[in-house]
């Protein structure tokens, strides 16, 4: 069975794909410097088109004392 994607769907999927990239490679970089493994491996492995990064990267904001944020307080994935 052939199937044909259109130019607009193709477009589409391609800007999908940037922006779920783009958000996880950031969420992930601040998983990885504030060593939560946790966080690491669920923004790794789930594709949620960069909604649970965009989530992580708002709980874990720098505050403005200019502390690390509220890593203390996050939810546990693992």
């Amino acid at each position: 069975m052939h199937y044909d994607l259109s130019t607009t769907w193709t477009i589409v999927l391609l800007v999908v794909l940037v922006w779920e990239l783009c958000w996880k490679a950031v969420a992930l970089w601040t998983a990885a410097r504030r060593k939560q493994l946790g966080w690491f491996v669920a923004l790794l492995t789930l594709n949620t088109i960069g909604i649970l990064p965009i989530i992580y990267l708002i709980l874990n904001l720098p505050l403005p004392d200019g502390t690390k944020g509220n890593h203390e307080k996050t939810i546990p994935i693992i």
